[in-house]
């Protein structure tokens, strides 16, 4: 019970953090996404890698980028940091195969 109700408001102070930048991360589009997340250069490296290896598409990685800002969002980041990324990415390797380039 504790753990739970300790998470609700974990999810409910990163919803109000999402509103107080005008949006919640959910219906960014590409456009804001890409204006509104900054992401260290070790973030940038990562994602670019991930990219690169498992072909990802733009759309994904625009996903990627909105779930990296929850996630920081979650653990209240000013922005999503290298971890927030690194999980972001092994949730979409969980909601779908990823191509490798050994196929």
């Amino acid at each position: 019970p504790g753990g739970s109700d300790a998470l609700g408001r974990a999810v409910a102070a990163a919803r109000q953090r999402q509103l107080a930048r005008g949006s919640i991360n959910a219906r960014l589009d590409e456009r804001a996404v890409f204006a509104r997340i900054a992401l260290p250069a070790d973030a940038r490296r990562l994602l670019a890698d991930a990219q690169r290896r498992w072909r990802l598409s733009a759309r994904s990685i625009v996903r990627i980028l909105k779930v990296s800002r929850s996630l920081a969002d979650l653990d209240a980041a000013g922005e999503p940091a290298v971890e927030h990324v690194a999980e972001a990415l092994q949730l979409r390797r969980l909601d779908r195969p990823l191509r490798t380039d050994t196929l």
